[in-house]
């Protein structure tokens, strides 16, 4: 029972010797000047990335502001030419703009 607590110490304290080296290791090659540059770049892609989403949307906005005053165009035609209809001797109650 002896030997068991003492072999598990051993190999506790060999993992914690490792784990030493690593983190050392790991904190050797951060380097906080490459990591700011590299953040900000990072970040300067988003930006980029972030500004044609944005373009995209603008676009899409005035694409579908022309497509609406289109249809309102259309629906006012529509109407103007139901109002006309008694008036040009149409017996149809309802119909299309290109049945004239």
């Amino acid at each position: 029972m002896g030997f068991q607590v003492v072999e598990a110490n051993i190999f506790g304290r060999i993992a914690r010797v490792g784990q030493s080296y690593v983190n050392a290791a790991i904190n050797a090659a951060e380097d906080p000047e490459k990591m700011l540059d590299q953040t900000v770049n990072e970040m300067q892609e988003d930006l980029v990335k972030m500004r044609q989403a944005a373009a995209q949307v603008m676009a899409s906005q005035k694409q579908l502001e022309m497509k609406h005053k289109q249809a309102q165009t259309t629906a006012d035609d529509w109407c103007a030419q139901r109002v006309l209809c008694p008036q040009r001797g149409c017996t149809r109650q309802w119909y299309m703009p290109w049945m004239i």
